[in-house]
């Protein structure tokens, strides 16, 4: 078992190697962005994204998820290719009924407009999800992080440079994107063709697709539902606020989701990827997986909740400051939105638990329940043009509940006292209070600059670090040293 956790750390940094480089990149580039590009730009540019976001995982009726938990390498292989047929055909389907599908959706211009750039990004983005799962089901995850890499560094830079040279118009930043995601799968790819693909050859069979097709039938007929409904509920704000609020909201609203799921990805994506393989190999070997979870649930928690606690608290100073006074409600949004993404890191991070554990059922009702709320919450405010900063509040609290229940759900089922996974969030709320009290009090008694202020809150919250870097000190070091043990976290 100790083998295990020290083969779990490693893969965790090098999986977390490329967020943690894209999140450093984006951190100190995204204000000179922000500078070049507007608000309404910045809107189309995600809508176009959260339409490929809901169609690109989408394309294998979820059979992709099944070659992490094959039991021999005949099955993966068997696997991988009937994802791939089951992807020609949904992409066959999508060129035929286009204009069709465009119309489902008020801003269908954009996809009217900008065909061929929507079903090559959609391939290509495709082909991506499909080899990436492959990479993680042979434990090649440095492949993963180098994918993520060159796919946020093209999307980056290539930003920068339009906007440093004024091509900032609608069409520049859809070629952007597109362009990103026709470099997304190479690595990948690469991979596969040189390492897998003789071996596919020699191991696929029409009997091995049928007969994987059938063992693993639980994920399209008892998962699929439920994970179109988690895609669509994750991208559904930004097609909500486009329709009822319009461009420039979705601009300032997909600003501050961005740069605060930057630190959702460098740590839930990436213990999502490795935890997957790692419980599944567990699982399959009839492992204890109680105490693992349990330790890697509780570093989780320590880890984020500081940068949520902190943007729940400065978001306006933060955003107003360090991207220019146009983005300062995409601060204010960025508040109330940090207590969804604190939920949205901790399942993100566990959610592989409901398909190992079979909890297929489950997942869907939690996810289809999040999509009507979201739906309905944001369709409500948006028809009657209502405040969006309430909008967003109320949006974010009631998929705090449900994200937050869904996590505690699946981990006590995997054995981990979900009580007392509460209490140890509320200890640390508990720990960071006085610094929260602080900041308030200056804020709103104080004449301070937006400058000032932030000063002030990282000279407040080092003591914070320094008891956290004590208390977890052991468990900091194992963790990096790949020797994760199952002693507690910060003295809980």
């Amino acid at each position: 078992m100790q083998r295990k956790n020290k083969e779990f750390a490693r893969n965790v940094v090098i999986v977390s190697l490329g967020p943690i480089i894209i999140s450093i990149l984006g951190f100190f580039l995204e204000p000179w962005i922000a500078r070049l590009w507007s608000p309404e730009i910045i809107g189309i540019g995600a809508y176009f994204n959260s339409l490929l976001q809901i169609l690109t995982p989408a394309m294998f009726l979820r059979y992709n998820f099944a070659i992490v938990q094959a039991e021999t390498d005949e099955e993966a292989h068997n696997l991988f290719f009937l994802s791939l047929i089951v992807f020609f055909i949904f992409m066959l389907a999508i060129i035929i009924f286009y204009n069709d599908l465009g119309r489902l959706f008020p801003e269908n211009q954009i996809l009217i407009k900008y065909r061929f750039f929507v079903i090559t990004a959609l391939f290509m983005g495709a082909l991506c999800v499909l080899l990436r799962f492959w990479c993680s089901s042979q434990k090649q995850f440095r492949f993963l992080s180098f994918s993520a890499i060159l796919f946020q560094v093209s999307y980056t830079g290539l930003r920068l440079v339009f906007g440093v040279n004024d091509k900032t118009s609608a069409d520049d930043i859809i070629h952007i994107q597109a362009i990103a995601y026709y470099i997304y799968p190479l690595v990948p790819l690469v991979y596969y063709l040189r390492k897998s693909f003789s071996k596919a050859i020699k191991s696929i069979s029409w009997k091995g697709i049928l007969d994987v097709a059938k063992k693993y039938k639980q994920y399209p007929l008892n998962e699929y539902l439920g994970f179109l409904a988690s895609i669509v509920a994750f991208n559904i704000p930004v097609l909500l606020i486009a329709k009822y609020w319009g461009k420039e909201i979705t601009g300032l609203y997909s600003k501050s989701f961005f740069i605060l799921y930057m630190f959702v990805t460098l740590v839930g994506d990436s213990i999502n990827r490795v935890l997957h393989k790692e419980i599944a190999d567990m699982v399959n070997a009839q492992e204890e997986i109680r105490g693992f979870i349990d330790k890697i649930l509780n570093l989780t928690i320590s880890i984020s909740i500081i940068p949520f606690v902190i943007v729940c608290v400065l978001g306006p100073e933060l955003f107003g400051l360090f991207l220019g006074e146009r983005w300062t409600l995409s601060g204010v949004f960025a508040q109330s939105l940090s207590i969804w993404c604190f939920a949205n890191l901790i399942n993100l991070a566990f959610l592989p638990l409901y398909g190992v554990l079979n909890r297929q059922k489950e997942y869907t009702r939690f996810t289809v329940t999040s999509l009507f709320l979201r739906v309905l919450i944001l369709s409500y405010f948006g028809r009657r043009q209502m405040n969006i900063v309430l909008a967003m509040l109320i949006f974010s609290l009631v998929n705090f509940i449900i994200l937050m229940w869904q996590s505690l759900h699946i981990i006590s089922i995997a054995g981990v006292n979900a009580v007392g996974t509460l209490k140890f969030i509320g200890n640390k709320l508990l720990q960071l209070s006085p610094w929260i009290i602080t900041m308030l009090l200056i804020k709103h008694f104080s004449n301070f600059s937006s400058f000032l202020i932030v000063i002030i809150s990282i000279i407040t919250i080092s003591p914070y670090f320094i008891y956290i870097l004590h208390k977890n000190k052991e468990s900091i070091k194992s963790f990096f040293s790949r020797e994760v043990k199952y002693n507690t976290v910060d003295g809980y």
